[in-house]
């Protein structure tokens, strides 16, 4: 039906630049139908066309369809399609190694197809390969796409993920994390992001650590998403991006509010028998003692009994926030000092703020 369409349009126009335009779509309608030989007469046809029009460059590029078209094999086609969508739809669902597998099966029927399937290939396959983090096999894909483009939307295309290849660690990882985090898959957006940190710029490391943030929200993993964003705002200062730096500042503070919530629903210690309030000297002495884990039992006791409104407990969450470090609780004891430092910027800041500010610097900078 559409040969029938162009052949009644051909019949009807005159001008070269219809005729030529119009015989170039029903070359390849019949290329498709798997009529080698009038696709290709009518490419040649159309390149002759434009010769008389003094248009070579059109010319030219007609020629060139009439010997792809030549070298087209319309059996190849018929088994290229299907594997072609089934590259496409593991692409949509962001399983790249299926998408890998199958572009690496496809080259060789695309080079029986012609140069349109095999730059299709390569862009699929190159692309796969990125997400995947395999420079190698990308730079494969994209020297063969590369020398075989000729359309400067598939050399554009081409050229985005050419600057990814030969960009720094941190541009790839930014590439694959934004594929795995745009489908959800959060396990391998932190796998190809994390070993990227160590060499990132800092201006990368803003990038790099925002989106860590996001995976580990997503996650559920509310501790990490704080730290990756308390990080993320460092580097944002360090580098002078005061919008990045506000954002990230905005995020910190309800992943604080967030996780002090998950922190306070813990069931509470109950009280000791001989005191429900316990002080602070009492604490430290029993430290210096050498008894950590009682120490950490009447700190944690502390901190549930006294108000958000009594000046000490931000001294108290402090050093529970140390305690809670020492025993291993790392995201309780993030949670401490994020509320020790709200609540003395709520009470009129100070040196104490500095103090806070420091040691909430330590805590979301340490691994482990």
């Amino acid at each position: 039906e559409a040969e029938a369409e162009a052949q009644a349009a051909l019949a009807t126009f005159e001008a070269p630049d219809q005729r030529i335009a119009v015989m170039a779509i029903l070359s390849q309608i019949q290329q498709h139908l798997g009529d080698v030989q009038a696709a290709r007469a009518t490419a040649l046809e159309a390149s002759a066309v434009a010769d008389r029009a003094g248009r070579p460059e059109e010319a030219r590029a007609l020629r060139e369809l009439a010997d792809a078209v030549q070298l087209a094999n319309p059996q190849a086609a018929l088994d290229f399609q299907p594997l072609a969508q089934r590259m496409m739809d593991a692409m949509a669902a962001g399983d790249a190694r299926t998408a890998l597998q199958v572009a690496e099966t496809l080259m060789p029927i695309a080079d029986a197809v012609g140069p349109t399937a095999v730059i299709a290939v390569c862009i699929g396959g190159a692309t796969a390969a990125l997400a995947l983090g395999v420079r190698p096999t990308a730079r494969v894909f994209l020297d063969r796409g590369e020398a075989t483009a000729r359309a400067p939307s598939d050399l554009r295309s081409l050229g985005r993920l050419r600057g990814v290849l030969q960009g720094p660690d941190a541009g790839l990882a930014e590439f694959a994390g934004n594929y795995a985090l745009k489908h959800d898959n959060l396990d391998d957006a932190v796998a190809v992001l994390e070993p990227a940190l160590p060499l990132a710029e800092p201006a990368e490391a803003v990038t790099l650590h925002r989106m860590l943030a996001v995976a580990h929200f997503r996650a559920q993993r509310v501790a990490d998403a704080l730290e990756h964003s308390a990080k993320a705002y460092h580097h944002a200062r360090q580098v002078g991006d005061d919008d990045a730096a506000r954002a990230m500042a905005g995020q910190v503070q309800a992943l604080q509010a967030r996780l002090s919530e998950h922190v306070s629903s813990r069931p509470k210690l109950p009280p000791p028998a001989h005191s429900v309030a316990v002080g602070i000297e009492r604490i430290l002495t029993v430290l210096r003692a050498g008894d950590m884990n009682h120490a950490h039992a009447l700190a944690e006791q502390a901190v549930t009994d006294t108000p958000p409104e009594d000046p000490v407990r931000v001294p108290l969450l402090s050093l529970a926030a140390r305690l809670r470090k020492m025993a291993g609780d790392l995201a309780g004891a993030r949670a401490a000092v994020a509320e020790a430092l709200n609540l003395a910027q709520a009470q009129g800041g100070g040196a104490v703020v500095d103090t806070l500010a420091a040691q909430a610097e330590v805590l979301f900078a340490t691994d482990s």
